[in-house]
This record gives structure tokens, C-alpha cells and sequence, in this order.
């Protein structure tokens, strides 16, 4: 058992296990991409069919909810730890190396080094030191320590060793990342509500499974317009909303296409607009006897025809029916016949299909009005995903171009003359050479 969890441990910690779950989540990405997100199981089985399997698949693994299904949830959460032991094991030793104290420093030590070199000169101790002293300071290396003793100096000198660290702000900005990331999909929502002009709501209606949110506010639209360009197409539209606390009004503004509301971490953004009609006066003449009746009708409540045993209720608004303009739905219920509806032209009173049972029917006068379509959104993870992102990126650079040099240097007295040994070491092997020999470049034009 013992063997087992360490297989575990070793497996959750290893470079290997970051890269599946990272080619998983990708994988999982590019399905949420293609799949339309938000669908209801319902919707789903209309789309691909009631017996496909691919719509039980995609339903079983909520594909559709992709983001917020538990297991694409589990693997950020592996990923997560698997970033946090890696951390959690390397850094003491990164820690260890970073605070290492060179007690014993020797030529013999030094020249095990790859990047080993020495010098002579004719100038005494004192004078090399010095020189070397002055090297060193010009050149920004920090003095980590210094001997001296008997016919021998020694000194260590580092520069840029705050990049050896440089891995581990990597590991903590893509755990930002992951935290934002499920704080927006645990904590935060998004939505859609409709508002007619001079209405206010409190009601979210959520892209997920067919659910509501009530805000603690309400949101009303005071105005809505449109502006076109010359050939019809709306070129700008605008809801100017208020925000109300207890019936209180607390914030006024205006929600652009691209310039959204934000109230309470929530965001309102202008997504769509549309038409409906709030009420219309309506002729009813009865084929039988030529009476004609005036009505005002809504979609809120029936009307009763007077002397007639039926009602009538307005139904529904287009402002665009077949190429023959405005039209509105009306239904009838009459007794002793079945329900009955009909679309009535606005623009074409004698219209020979104006009609429902015995009634002929104009339009004298319609009242449509605008309702505006916001989009609605918290998501508060995304100052962690922002600061994360950028983290990510500043940390990545260091990672690839910062450096961390050690440079450790004896200079001893040899009868007439002074030798210096030194070597270095750096995070970047590669570059070490490189820098290595110009450093020793440097040197010899001191000495």
C-alpha cells in the first residue's frame, strides 16, 4: 500500500503528470469551443435526436456546460496540486542553494569548476585586491563574503540571484490563474434580462439549465434608442438604465454596445434589443349585423366584446409581416366555437384577410415599444486570472532571460608575483561560457 501511494505521490509530482493534465484540459477546451455552451439537456436531444449517442454522451459529461462540469473542475484541481507539490518540493532546495555559505574557499576547490581560469600578475596582493574590489563594484556584482587571511584574499560575488526564484513566481501566477479561474466558476453567473422601457427588474434569467437569479438591486430602462446607418442597419443602441437599491435611485447611465455598466462586481453588457406591442386600438365590425366596435386591447388581459359572447386579447407584434409592413396577432374566443387567431395587417385596413370568425378587423392605432436585451456577468476571479496572466508573462521572461552568476575568486602571493583564481557559475550553463569569458577578459585588462 505504502509502495502504491508513493507511486502516487511521485506520479502527482512529476513533470509528466502536468503535461496530461494539460493536453486534457486543452482537449476539453477545444470541445467547449465547438459545442454550443449553455444548451438544456432538452435542447440537446431536439438538436441531435432523442436516441443519438452522442447527445447522451455529451450530456453525460456536460459538454455543453463544459466549464463548470465537475470533472473538467477535477482536473484544474489536480493541476493545482500537482503545481503546488512540485513547489513545495523544490523550493527548500532552491532556498538551500540560494543561502549556501562558502566556508571553504581554495584554488584546488575552484579549478573542479567547468568554468575555471587563472591569471598572474606582477602587482602585489594588496593591489590586485584592490583592483579586483573595484572590478567587481563597477561591474554591480554583489560581495556575498570575503577572507582574508595570510598572502591570500578570497571573495564570492553574485549577481541576479533573485532569478533563481524566477520558476517558482511561474508556478504561482498559473495557480492564480486556476483559483480565478474556479471562483468565476463556482462564485460567479451570467445571464441575460430583457427590460421594457420605463420597467425595472431584479430578475437574471441563467444560460445554465434553465435556472433565475434575483439581483439584490433592480436594474430599470428609462430609455432605450437606435441609431442607423443610411442603409437600415442600426448603427448604435443605447439603454439609459438607473440602478435601484430599496426603490431608490443610487446610479445613473447609459449601456453601450462595448461600453458596459458595472454595479456591485456586476456587469450589465448591451447584447440585443427588440420590439413589442403595449397596446392598440382596434375596429371590429360584425359581418352579420354591420355593427362596428371599438376596442383597446393589450397582452396583459382579455377584452369582452359588448353584446357578443366572445373575447379578445392582442397577442402578439411584428413590425415586419411578409413584406406588407406592421402587424399584430389577434385571438378570439367565442362561445360555442373553438379558439380562433389571426394576424391583421396595420397598413391595410381593407385587407381582404383582416378578419377573425364574423368579424372584420382594422387597426386605427398601435403602441409598440422597445425592450432592451442585457447581458449579465460576475466573474469574480478575473482580477486573479488578470494579475495571474501578467505574473505569468513577467515571470516567464525571467525564467528564459533572467541569470543567476556566482563568481567565486582567490588571489594569493607567490614570491614575486600574485595569482588569481577564478570561476563561475551560472542558472544558464549555456550562456555561462559565453559570460565567463568576457569576464575574464575584463580581468586581464585590470591586472
Amino acid at each position: 500500500m505504502k509502495q502504491i501511494l508513493n507511486s502516487c505521490y511521485r506520479f502527482l509530482t512529476s513533470l509528466r503528470c502536468a503535461v496530461i493534465i494539460l493536453l486534457l484540459l486543452a482537449v476539453a477546451s477545444i470541445l467547449g469551443t465547438l459545442l454550443p455552451q449553455g444548451m438544456t439537456e432538452e435542447g440537446i436531444l431536439a438538436l441531435y435526436g432523442e436516441t443519438s449517442l452522442k447527445a447522451r454522451v455529451i450530456i453525460l459529461l456536460g459538454l455543453t456546460d463544459l466549464y463548470h462540469s465537475l470533472w473538467f473542475q477535477a482536473l484544474i484541481g489536480i493541476l493545482a496540486v500537482n503545481i503546488s507539490l512540485c513547489t513545495a518540493e523544490r523550493f527548500p532546495k532552491t532556498l538551500k542553494l540560494w543561502s549556501h555559505e562558502d566556508k571553504d574557499l581554495h584554488p584546488e576547490r575552484l579549478r573542479k569548476f567547468s568554468n575555471f581560469s587563472e591569471f598572474t600578475s606582477q602587482k602585489n596582493l594588496d593591489e590586485v585586491t584592490s583592483q579586483l574590489k573595484n572590478f567587481f563594484n563597477i561591474n554591480r556584482w554583489k560581495t556575498l563574503k570575503e577572507i582574508n587571511r595570510e598572502q591570500r584574499w578570497a571573495g564570492v560575488f553574485t549577481k541576479g540571484q533573485v532569478f533563481l526564484f524566477s520558476v517558482y513566481g511561474v508556478h504561482a501566477s498559473v495557480l492564480l490563474i486556476l483559483i480565478g479561474a474556479f471562483a468565476g466558476s463556482v462564485l460567479g453567473f451570467k445571464g441575460t434580462m430583457a427590460i421594457l422601457e420605463g420597467d425595472s427588474t431584479s430578475v437574471v434569467n441563467l444560460l445554465r439549465k434553465d435556472k433565475i437569479m434575483i439581483l439584490p438591486f433592480e436594474i430599470r430602462c428609462d430609455r432605450f434608442y437606435i441609431q442607423f446607418y443610411p442603409d437600415g442597419t442600426p448603427s448604435e443602441y443605447v439603454s439609459e438604465v438607473t440602478i435601484l437599491e430599496d426603490g431608490k435611485e443610487v446610479r445613473k447611465a447609459a449601456i453601450k454596445v462595448n461600453d458596459p455598466l458595472t454595479y456591485r462586481d456586476v456587469s450589465f453588457y448591451q447584447a440585443t434589443y427588440g420590439t413589442i406591442i403595449k397596446r392598440a386600438i382596434v375596429n371590429f365590425t360584425d359581418e352579420r349585423t354591420n355593427e362596428e366596435i371599438k376596442l383597446e386591447l393589450t397582452t396583459e388581459s382579455e377584452e369582452v366584446i359588448p353584446g357578443k359572447n366572445a373575447v379578445v386579447q392582442l397577442m402578439d407584434y411584428r413590425e415586419e409581416f411578409g413584406g406588407f409592413g406592421p402587424a399584430i396577432a389577434i385571438g378570439m374566443l367565442e362561445e360555442g366555437k373553438e379558439p380562433q387567431a389571426s394576424w391583421i395587417l396595420v397598413k391595410h385596413p381593407n385587407f381582404h384577410g383582416n378578419r377573425i370568425g364574423d368579424y372584420r378587423v382594422a387597426v386605427l392605432d398601435v403602441e409598440p415599444t422597445y425592450y432592451t436585451g442585457l447581458q449579465v456577468k460576475r466573474d469574480p476571479g478575473v482580477w486573479l486570472v488578470l494579475i495571474g496572466f501578467l505574473g505569468l508573462v513577467v515571470f516567464i521572461l525571467a525564467t528564459f532571460y533572467g541569470r543567476a552568476t556566482k563568481v567565486w575568486c582567490v588571489v594569493e602571493e607567490t614570491g614575486n608575483s600574485t595569482k588569481i583564481h577564478v570561476a563561475m557559475k551560472s542558472n544558464k550553463s549555456g550562456l555561462t561560457d559565453e559570460n565567463f569569458s568576457n569576464f575574464c577578459i575584463g580581468i586581464e585588462k585590470i591586472l
